[in-house]
C-alpha cells in the first residue's frame, strides 16, 4: 500500500467506525432509548445510551452496529462497481480505500459478533433463543385456543392477556438470563 493512501485508508476505517457506532444510536433512538454520547478511539468507538426496557430492545440496538456496517458495505460495493465500469482509472487508485470498506469492514463485522464481553455478539445473539421462545410462546397460545374450541364471539380483550402474559415470560426468561 502506498503512504499516499495511508491517509484515506485511515478514514474509511474511521468511517466504518461511524457507521457502526450510528447504527447502534439510530436503533436505540428507534426504541426510544436515550442516547447520550458516541465517542470513537482509536480502534473502536463506543455508543453509550440508557438501558433498554425490553430484551427485544436490547438484541435490536446490539445488532444495530452490525446493520450499520452492512449499509456502508453495500454502498461501497455499489461505489465500487459504478467507478469500475466508469472509470477504471480512479478504482485502480481507490482499491487500497475499498479494500478497507468492504475487506475489513467484514472483518470487522465477524470480530464484533463474537460472543464475548465486551463485543456486541453477546447480547446480539440472545436473539436466538429469544425468537425459539416467541415462536413457542405462540405457538402454545394457537394451540390452547384450539383445545378450548373457543367460540366466535371470544372477545379480543382475552386474546391480548394471554399474548401480553406469553410476552412477560419471555421477558421474565431473560431478565434471568442477563444475570
Amino acid at each position: 500500500m502506498n503512504l499516499v493512501w495511508l491517509f484515506p485508508g485511515f478514514l474509511a476505517f474511521v468511517t466504518i467506525l461511524l457507521f457502526h457506532e450510528f447504527g447502534h444510536a439510530i436503533a436505540a433512538r428507534y426504541t426510544d432509548t436515550k442516547v447520550y454520547a458516541i465517542k470513537l478511539f482509536l480502534m473502536h468507538g463506543e455508543c453509550t445510551h440508557e438501558s433498554p426496557y425490553y430484551e427485544s430492545e436490547d438484541i435490536l440496538i446490539a445488532w444495530g452496529g452490525v446493520l450499520g456496517q452492512l449499509l456502508l458495505l453495500v454502498l461501497a460495493i455499489v461505489a465500487q462497481y459504478l467507478l469500475f465500469h466508469f472509470s477504471p482509472m480512479w478504482m485502480f487508485q481507490l482499491s487500497s480505500v475499498f479494500d478497507v470498506l468492504t475487506k475489513t469492514n467484514l472483518i470487522i463485522i465477524a470480530f464484533n459478533l463474537i460472543p464475548v464481553k465486551p463485543l456486541d455478539g453477546v447480547i446480539a445473539w440472545r436473539i436466538i433463543p429469544f425468537v425459539l421462545l416467541k415462536i413457542r410462546t405462540r405457538k402454545a397460545g394457537i394451540l390452547s385456543r384450539f383445545a378450548k374450541r373457543q367460540q366466535p364471539s371470544e372477545s379480543k380483550t382475552e386474546q391480548q392477556t394471554e399474548e401480553e402474559n406469553a410476552d412477560k415470560i419471555a421477558q421474565d426468561l431473560f431478565d434471568r438470563l442477563k444475570k
